[in-house]
């Protein structure tokens, strides 16, 4: 028996170009993860949309890691940087969060030692906390940061920091 059923993508938004025209949005119904505009009939990726692609670039398929992080408090109550550590694919790679209008030393530990070999930091970056951004499907919604240059998390972003053996 054969179906002529055509094969679903396991979540729409990963083949977004077999779809003439659809909006895709989170549970809550009214944050679009990818918008179609009908004038000039392209989806592009909402800023919603790229985080969630870097954050399931991250998490899926990975396993947590025990982490801590120590941050300076904004307004007294809520931590300015919060991060988590995941293996995946035999590489550790790190979340991290700058909810602050300013840059931010982060200093990795790994171990118990602090960490100085090389490390990858790639970041989606706004550049206010209100501003939704949106994105060709096609291109990158992530800045590349040399390593070179110390780890400094820039104010109000997504990091994804893979280290390197």
């Amino acid at each position: 028996l054969t179906s002529t059923t055509p094969q679903v993508p396991r979540l729409l938004t990963d083949r977004p170009e077999q779809f003439e025209m659809a909006d895709y949005f989170q549970i809550n119904a009214s944050h679009p993860l990818i918008h179609y505009d009908r004038k000039t009939k392209k989806h592009t990726s909402t800023s919603y949309g790229a985080a969630f692609e870097i954050i399931r670039g991250v998490f899926e398929g990975s396993e947590k890691l025990a982490a801590q992080t120590r941050s300076t408090k904004i307004g007294g109550k809520i931590d300015s940087v919060e991060a988590a550590a995941v293996e995946k694919d035999g590489k550790i790679v790190v979340f991290a969060i700058n909810k602050s209008p300013r840059s931010v030393p982060f200093k990795l530990v790994v171990d118990g030692l602090p960490f100085h070999l090389s490390y990858e930091h790639q970041a989606l970056s706004f550049d206010d906390i209100n501003e939704l951004k949106t994105f060709e499907l096609e291109n990158s919604v992530v800045t590349e940061f040399p390593s070179d240059s110390g780890l400094l998390l820039p104010p109000l972003l997504l990091n994804r920091i893979e280290l390197m053996k």
